[in-house]
């Protein structure tokens, strides 16, 4: 997969070449991990080759096999050190270059699992996902009947129980290789459906569609004004009546301070890398809800999130921000 984008600056294309090329070294081992006991029996085989009656053809052969996959095994290792010890920086990427990002940081599923998480083992990854479904059901009263889209799903966390508990759930999201996850990780289910996004907002999807739309650890990701566009869009897609939630970590909690402080020390040592988290406010959030039109307008607290939510009214908004007042 190719992640570099065009520049004038010769130095900048050399660059993202380069970190395309690494990238793919590092999925060929994910995906073909015979490659570490293919570099041992090789070698076995030129080691024992003299002292026993091993063909030249064979001999050959195991030669061209232990150079080929000891290069790309070490040579990938050497790359994601310098990359990062755990994530590439992508610092040619502007973060409002999503797909590219996102899609560099989910080349194996748990890589993405991490990325959009924090969490690789399933159990966290049902845990935490099962904790948000309870949040959605408790603020948001979502019942058996609901219609729900979710922006930003990842590789399905969320989804893979919520669809359990509605009419049907579809997963929005602007990273290819996500939904690839997803689509293995939702295997089975008959009431989801999977929709690529090809920018910002929500374009893919009809006026009025559904009951509920929600989005979790996605805006800290996002450009403000991308957070605003995302809002509004949900507005559009809801139909009368229906919900809203979106959370970010929260700028004002200790948790959330915590978090914007430990990027901050860090960033003064390089450079801020495109997906690097930006905390929100209450007042932030809920802003962003009235001025699009939304209703009953709440304010919650689970540290190190808050959640805001709200609901389209069941007649047409009058200007933008004057429906409601954030509580």
């Amino acid at each position: 997969m190719q992640v570099f984008v065009r520049g004038n600056n010769t130095n900048e294309s050399a660059d993202r070449t380069s970190t395309t090329f690494r990238f793919v070294v590092y999925r060929v081992l994910q995906d073909h991990r015979w490659l570490l006991p293919a570099t041992f029996a090789s070698g076995l085989i030129l080691l024992i080759g003299p002292y026993g009656r091993s063909s030249r053809m064979l001999t050959l052969a195991a030669s061209v096999t232990m150079g080929i996959s000891a290069y790309i095994w070490g040579y990938a290792t050497r790359a994601l050190k310098r990359l990062h010890p755990r994530w590439p920086k992508l610092h040619h990427f502007k973060r409002t270059e999503y797909e590219k990002v996102w899609d560099a940081l989910s080349l194996c599923h748990s890589q993405a699992s991490e990325a959009a998480t924090g969490f690789t083992d399933e159990a966290s990854l049902v845990t935490t996902g099962g904790k948000c479904v309870e949040n959605l059901i408790e603020l948001l009263s979502i019942t058996s009947k609901d219609e729900i889209l979710e922006i930003g799903c990842g590789v399905g966390r969320v989804g893979s129980i919520l669809a359990l508990r509605c009419r049907s759930w579809t997963g929005a999201d602007i990273s290819s290789n996500m939904l690839k996850h997803a689509t293995a990780r939702l295997t089975g289910l008959c009431n989801i459906k999977l929709v690529h996004l090809s920018g910002a907002g929500l374009a893919e999807i009809k006026d009025k569609s559904f009951n509920v739309v929600y989005s979790t650890n996605v805006f800290a990701h996002l450009d403000e004004l991308d957070r605003w566009r995302y809002i509004e869009e949900g507005y559009r897609v809801l139909r009368p009546g229906g919900r809203i939630y979106v959370d970010n970590v929260d700028l004002e909690g200790d948790a959330g301070w915590s978090v914007f402080l430990s990027d901050y020390v860090r960033s003064k040592r390089e450079e801020h890398p495109p997906y690097i988290p930006r905390p929100s406010t209450a007042s932030e959030l809920t802003t962003y809800l009235a001025r699009a039109g939304f209703l009953a307008i709440g304010s919650h607290w689970i540290p190190p999130l808050v959640i805001a939510i709200g609901t389209k009214p069941l007649g047409e908004r009058s200007p933008r921000g004057e429906q409601a007042k954030p509580t």
